[in-house]
């Protein structure tokens, strides 16, 4: 069998079909096949399931082949970094199958309105607003974990940001794994009972498909657990806005 080719177009020759599963190596965008890539891409072959541990990103790696939609169906534990994808997947042009080891599907609350491409991320002349020093914010999603016995105490997420100190006009890049370690929802800090309950009215209040048992009553039950000491008086406020939105209710 001849294992030496003079390019990935010669190599592929005679291997590539519609339909077929394809099995990309690599993590994120380092040691992925690039070149094996672009060839799939112009043989024009399509209908691929693609198995791979990351979707690619808009314009690079898999991502090439998302925008020429050749791809069927995606078999992948994080899909996060390509909007495209997103965007073929809600439109149903794309199926998507998550690691049935790690996550069995996620979505992150609220993030409908995502204006930024993941490719613009890096880029310091492109804006999607700015946080002072001393801010947090916190981002809620909700998962659909593996079988308990299929998990490890490995990383769930990556968490990116980019900083910039007060004398620079590049910024920099830090990067953060959460680990998979799993705490009940009664031993979390206010801080974040108090955001799920914000986050559990809001979607109750918009209607969302996605509400499930999400109700009123629900909502104030976590608010109120969830005060602290509320110095201005603001988590109150939110206790208000449920109480009135409940007497309007016509359940």
């Amino acid at each position: 069998m001849k294992k030496v080719y003079p390019d990935a177009k010669a190599a592929l020759a005679g291997v590539l079909k519609d339909g077929m599963l394809v099995m990309a190596g690599g993590f994120g965008l380092c040691g992925i096949p690039e070149t094996l890539i672009n060839a799939i891409r112009d043989s024009g072959v399509k209908n691929l399931t693609i198995v791979s541990n990351n979707a690619g990103v808009d314009g690079a790696g898999l991502g090439l082949l998302l925008e020429t939609k050749q791809v069927k169906k995606m078999i992948s534990s994080y899909v996060g970094e390509n909007k495209l994808f997103a965007q073929q997947y809600l439109a149903g042009e794309l199926q998507i199958e998550f690691n049935p080891a790690r996550v069995a599907s996620y979505r992150l609350v609220g993030y409908e309105n995502l204006t930024l491409a993941n490719r613009d991320f890096d880029d310091d002349k492109k804006d999607a607003g700015d946080m002072g020093a001393g801010h947090a914010v916190t981002a809620l999603y909700e998962l659909v974990p593996a079988a308990a016995s299929e998990r490890s105490d490995q990383n769930l997420l990556t968490v990116s940001v980019r900083y910039k100190h007060p004398a620079e006009e590049q910024s920099s890049k830090l990067v953060e794994a959460v680990l998979d370690r799993p705490v009940p929802f009664e031993a979390a800090s206010t801080d974040h009972r108090f955001a799920a309950a914000v986050a559990e009215f809001a979607q109750v209040m918009r209607g969302s498909t996605a509400a499930g048992t999400a109700s009123l009553d629900s909502a104030r039950s976590i608010a109120q657990g969830a005060l602290g000491s509320d110095p201005g008086n603001t988590r109150r406020e939110l206790l208000a806005m449920i109480g009135v939105a409940k007497s309007l209710s016509p359940h």
